[in-house]
C-alpha cells in the first residue's frame, strides 16, 4: 500500500514545488520594479550611473526633500486628492441607487444592466474625442471639473457591476420584512440595502480612487496649465526641470504611488470581501 502511494506523493511534492516556485517568480517580477525605484530614490545621481541596481552608500531623504520643495508640487497633490476623492465620492453614491433600482425584479432591469456594464468592454481611448469636444464644448476644458466628470464617467459601470453583485448576496426577506413594515422604497435604500452593501461599495470606492490617482492619459489631454494638473501629468514636467537628476525623479514617483499603495494595504480584506461575496451566493 505504501509504495502504491509513493509515486503520488512524490508527484504531489514535484506539483507544489512547482507551484511555490511560480509564484515566487511573480512576485520577485511584480515587486521588482517597485522595490528598484524605492532603492533609487534614496541614491544619489552617481550612485544611479554607476551601479543601478546596488544598495545605496548611505540612506538619505535629501531626493524627498528636493522633489517637495520643487514649484508646483503641493499644488499637482491636492488636484489629484481632490479629483480622486471627489469622483469616487460620486461614483459611490450614484452606483449604490443605481445598483438598488436595477437589482429590482421589474421588466427591463437586465437589458438596462447589461447596456450600463457594457462601459466596461469598451477601451477607454475610444473616449478621447469625445470628452476633449465635450469639455471644450462647455467650458470645462483645463479645469479639474471635467477631470472629475470624466473619471465619474469610467468609474460607473464596473461600480455598478460590483455593489449590483454584492446587494444580490443580501437575502430578499429582509427588505420584504421591512416593506410589510411599512418602509418606503427610498427608506429600504436607506436604511437597510446601504448599510449591508458597505464592503461592495468600500471595495468599488477603493478601485475607482487608484484608477482616478493613477490616470494619466485624460489628464494630459484635458489639462494643460499648472493649477490644474494632476499629480502623474506634473512628473512628466517635474523630470524637465530636474534636467538629469534621476534621483529626485524617483523620488516623486515614490510619492505618487505611496498613497495608493496605503490605501490597498488598509482595505484589502474590504476589496476581498466585497468582490467574491457576490459569487457565494447559494
Amino acid at each position: 500500500m505504501e509504495n502504491a502511494l509513493r509515486p503520488q506523493l512524490v508527484l504531489r511534492s514535484v506539483f507544489l514545488v512547482l507551484k511555490w516556485v511560480l509564484l515566487t517568480f511573480l512576485l520577485l517580477i511584480t515587486l521588482m520594479p517597485l522595490v528598484w525605484t524605492l532603492v533609487s530614490s534614496l541614491k544619489t545621481n552617481e550612485e544611479i550611473w554607476s551601479s543601478a541596481f546596488s544598495l545605496p552608500a548611505r540612506l538619505s531623504l535629501d531626493n524627498y526633500a528636493k522633489a517637495i520643495r520643487l514649484d508646483g508640487f503641493f499644488q499637482a497633490f491636492g488636484n489629484t486628492i481632490l479629483a480622486a476623492v471627489v469622483s469616487t465620492a460620486i461614483v459611490g453614491f450614484i452606483a449604490a441607487m443605481a445598483s438598488f433600482a436595477l437589482s429590482g425584479q421589474f421588466k427591463g432591469s437586465g437589458i438596462l444592466f447589461g447596456i450600463l456594464i457594457a462601459g466596461v468592454y469598451i477601451p477607454i481611448n475610444a473616449f478621447m474625442l469625445p470628452y476633449f469636444a465635450i469639455a471644450r464644448w462647455t467650458g470645462l476644458y483645463d479645469t479639474l471639473a471635467i477631470l472629475i466628470i470624466v473619471y465619474t464617467a469610467i468609474g460607473l459601470p464596473l461600480s455598478v457591476l460590483i455593489i449590483r453583485n454584492y446587494m444580490s448576496t443580501i437575502p430578499r426577506e429582509i427588505e420584504e420584512s421591512a416593506l410589510i413594515d411599512g418602509c418606503t422604497y427610498p427608506m429600504r435604500f436607506w436604511t437597510i440595502i446601504l448599510p449591508l452593501t458597505a464592503p461592495g461599495i468600500m471595495a468599488a470606492s477603493i478601485f475607482n480612487f487608484i484608477a482616478a490617482w493613477n490616470e494619466f492619459f485624460f489628464a494630459l489631454l484635458l489639462t494643460v496649465e499648472k493649477q490644474s494638473r494632476t499629480l502623474q501629468v506634473s512628473i512628466r514636467f517635474f523630470s524637465g526641470a530636474f534636467t538629469n537628476d534621476y534621483a529626485s525623479i524617483f523620488a516623486t514617483l515614490v510619492l505618487s504611488i505611496l498613497p495608493t499603495v496605503i490605501a490597498y494595504v488598509l482595505f484589502q480584506n474590504r476589496i476581498i470581501s466585497g468582490l467574491t461575496s457576490g459569487a457565494l451566493k447559494g
